[in-house]
């Protein structure tokens, strides 16, 4: 009797068990996917701040490097996913664990609508002289890696408007 009884115990501690292992292998993958998400979210948004830095850096009235008239005056047709236009050009920014990508499209100058909450460190006027201020719009899409690279690791685009 005793026998029995210490194979049902012994059976039902290995059953405990295997059910905590499966608990703890689902939890590692669980934190291993919210891991990789947060780096591809990281690299996507550098990517972005890399073209924000790109458009800064070109000498105004003139296009950055790569990025694809969208405007008005220029007639393009540009799409809404711009990794999906063969005319856009992507480029990559170095980054040791990713490979980011961003698309710079100019969308046009338009008027820079008056901010409904001023700055305090901001000593300057936004329409000083009391015209209209007009500035260049960019649309800039940045994706965490090129989607055949990524072999079913998580995928992140992020999309913003840039005024310059």
């Amino acid at each position: 009797m005793a026998l029995v009884t210490a194979l049902v115990l012994l059976t039902v501690i290995t059953m405990v068990g295997l059910a905590s292992l499966g608990t703890t292998i689902v939890q590692n993958k669980a934190t291993s996917n919210q891991r990789d998400r947060l780096g591809a979210f990281e690299a996507t948004e550098y990517a972005l701040r890399e073209a924000e830095i790109v458009i800064n850096s070109t000498p105004s009235h003139s296009l950055p490097s790569g990025a694809k008239d969208c405007s008005k005056a220029a007639g393009a047709i540009c799409a809404a996913n711009p990794f999906e236009d063969p005319d856009a050009e992507s480029k990559n920014v170095d980054l040791a664990a990713h490979k980011p990508q961003y698309i710079i499209q100019y969308l046009g100058r338009f008027p820079v609508p008056n901010p409904s909450v001023r700055q305090l460190g901001n000593k300057k006027s936004y329409n000083a002289g009391g015209g209209v201020i007009k500035a260049d719009y960019y649309r800039i899409t940045a994706r965490n890696g090129d989607p055949d690279k990524l072999k079913g690791r998580s995928r992140v685009v992020l999309q913003t408007t840039f005024r310059n």
